[in-house]
């Protein structure tokens, strides 16, 4: 026997809804509150560093400036320069020293000066400075030697420091 075909429904025509000012707005649904965010400590700030005390850093600038000194205090005898001595010991110990330096740097053929293990002590505007001084002088073809302990005694200037006096010790 033949199939028989499957009942139809009837069509309904759909229509869409109108809005009137009547008809209520249905609400929308409210979004979710967001989860509170976990308590937090207080932001911790890095410590501070305390502010560096003005007399260490004007002491350290000071060494470094004196060892600047003692270097061109080398130069200046390596050189043989009566000069570069003078701008460094304005009164070079007198004049029975420069003329007695004078003499010295005409007769050496090459001077060759090391400061070993300077200590230096600051105070305000002075500072004293020990080392021992290793000096080699050629004169005539002979190699003169001598390892003495030193004592400078520095000041301050407007254009920097200067020797007031050195002090040699026996010679070692």
């Amino acid at each position: 026997a033949p199939e028989a075909p499957p009942p139809t429904l009837p069509s309904i025509p759909v229509t869409p809804l109108e809005r009137t000012a009547t008809t209520p707005a249905l609400p929308l649904p409210v979004p979710p509150a967001p989860a509170p965010a976990p308590p937090s400590a207080p932001p911790v700030a890095p410590p501070s560093k305390p502010a560096p005390d003005p007399e260490v850093v004007a002491a350290a600038a000071a060494r470094v400036a004196i060892r600047e000194l003692l270097s061109r205090y080398e130069q200046a005898l390596e050189s043989r320069s009566l000069e570069a001595m003078r701008q460094i010991w304005p009164n070079l110990g007198g004049p029975q020293q420069a003329a007695a330096l004078r003499r010295e740097f005409e007769h050496a053929t090459r001077i060759e000066v090391d400061i070993r293990d300077p200590q230096i002590t600051v105070s305000g505007t002075s500072a004293t400075v020990t080392f021992v001084r290793h000096y080699e002088m050629l004169v005539d073809r002979e190699v003169q030697r001598a390892d003495r302990s030193t004592t400078m005694t520095l000041r301050r200037t407007d254009g920097g420091w200067v020797i007031e006096q050195i002090r040699f010790g026996a010679a070692r």
